[in-house]
């Protein structure tokens, strides 16, 4: 029961254009020569232009603004929505693993069955990732977490399940997105 089926970042955001109200986060797929030059954003404050014809920018925003380097950049990668309509409240988790019954699925021969446990507080706007003793490891920025301990995602942040490489996109940062993509 995958939450949903992917689509590139690009359909995502303009399915949000078309709606009003709700976005979920999203784990954007990445290749691994990608993941350190996602994770930083550009340290200058020059004006940057639309890099592809495809993705065209309405608002005029600075090279320091992450979420339109990662808009022109990364439009065609697939993103998985984490949300999941059975699942309502405050604070909501969502399995990830190789097993079509985890709310997030990932059909990678080094990602466990039942590999980790992300989960929103959305009264906070806060999210954390726990490991469930998968056999490859869950990795936060390149670093592997311990088995069973919570800890905290952020936007931007590179989450690893075995070889499987995804950006976590937070909502506030596709709301941001989804404004400056062209129809």
């Amino acid at each position: 029961m995958g939450i949903s089926a992917p689509q590139t970042l690009r359909q995502f955001l303009r399915s949000v254009r078309r709606e009003d109200g709700y976005v979920p986060a999203v784990l954007l797929g990445i290749e691994a020569a990608d993941a350190e030059q996602i994770a930083a954003p550009p340290d200058d404050d020059e004006p940057l232009e639309p890099q592809s014809e495809e993705m065209t920018l309405t608002a005029k925003v600075t090279a320091g603004h992450w979420a339109q380097r990662l808009g022109e950049d990364h439009a065609d990668r697939p993103c998985i929505r984490l949300d999941n309509p059975a699942k309502r409240g405050a604070r909501v988790a969502l399995t990830i693993g190789r097993s079509r019954a985890c709310d997030v699925f990932v059909p990678d021969t080094s990602v466990s069955k039942h590999h980790a446990t992300l989960t929103a507080n959305r009264t906070q706007g806060e999210w954390t990732i726990v490991d469930m003793d998968s056999r490859n490891g869950t990795y936060v920025d390149g670093t592997r977490i311990v088995a069973g301990k919570a800890v905290a995602v952020w936007p931007g942040a590179r989450l690893g399940f075995g070889a499987a490489l995804f950006l976590f996109v937070d909502p506030g940062t596709l709301r941001q997105l989804a404004s400056l993509v062209g129809d």
